[in-house]
């Protein structure tokens, strides 16, 4: 028996070694005990980032996990797992948002974002409150508002489709499979414009990436590329939405999932099969 645990976590340390021993990518200091919860949060490993000029620092948190560019003052991906819970407990939102001392760049959770003659652009979660507070209680429910997990979307975005896929995966897609990965992050583009006075960079777009296991094995995924901009979101559905997960990798130079095994992997170029997800059970 001893033996046998022995493996294992020899097993666990050589998977979360590989999970983040990656050029671009470093992990924060104080979240270094914490590493060995990097594969409850995220299948396949950490993204590899393919951008040497905006390294990416990991910053593990009670429920999630967090890519975050001190560069572009944002996170550039955020994951976390959502499991079937029945009759969870609700907490109310916190109305407030935090500094995360753990960056350089110590966005403030006071100030607005705002830019020049324009409204100012929502504090956008890419790990959503909602889901971390139904599993994992009132401190990880927090922790979602820190601005390390926080991006500047327009208000139609943030509090329209992208609140409602939020919902439909704790609310729907989690009763159909038992449980599902989420990883979210912006895409900037060239030469992105910065929130008025500060370095805070704002996106063009975001994605968001399902994935799912199935009991026969193998995984499935299905992936979504929203505008951070009203015209081209009104009158759209979430179908209209529908990206490859290889589109996601090429604008935001992140490879996802390298750490999946050949007999679990799926195909990255092509779009998730809408139906099979969001039709009736």
């Amino acid at each position: 028996m001893l033996r046998k645990t022995t493996l294992c976590f020899a097993l666990l340390f050589f998977a979360v070694t590989l999970a983040i021993a990656q050029e671009n990518t470093i992990v924060e200091e104080t979240s270094k005990p914490k590493a060995h919860r990097i594969p409850f949060y995220l299948v396949g490993g950490v993204p590899d980032n393919k951008d040497a000029s905006h390294p990416v620092k990991v910053l593990i948190n009670e429920a999630f996990v967090v890519g975050y560019s001190e560069e572009r003052q944002n996170p550039v991906w955020s994951a976390y797992h959502v499991d079937k819970i029945e009759n969870a407990p609700e907490h109310d939102r916190p109305n407030i948002f935090y500094t995360d001392l753990r960056t350089e760049a110590k966005v403030s959770g006071e100030k607005s974002f705002r830019r020049q003659n324009e409204p100012a652009y929502d504090r956008g979660h890419m790990t959503p409150n909602n889901a971390i507070q139904e599993e994992w209680g009132r401190l990880a429910q927090m922790e979602t508002f820190l601005m390390s997990n926080i991006s500047p979307q327009i208000s139609a975005l943030n509090s329209g489709i992208w609140k409602r896929l939020e919902h439909d995966i704790t609310d729907r897609l989690v009763k159909k499979t038992d449980d599902l990965w989420v990883i979210a992050g912006p895409i900037f583009g060239n030469e992105p414009a910065t929130i008025k006075d500060t370095r805070i960079q704002i996106p063009k777009s975001f994605f968001m990436i399902l994935l799912k296991h199935h009991y026969s094995g193998g995984y499935s995924a299905i992936a979504f590329v929203f505008p951070n901009n009203r015209d081209d979101l009104q009158n759209k559905e979430l179908e209209n939405f529908l990206a490859c997960v290889s589109e996601i990798e090429s604008a935001t130079h992140l490879d996802f999932f390298t750490g999946l095994g050949s007999e679990e992997d799926f195909d990255e170029s092509k779009k998730g099969n809408f139906d099979s997800w969001f039709g009736e059970q």
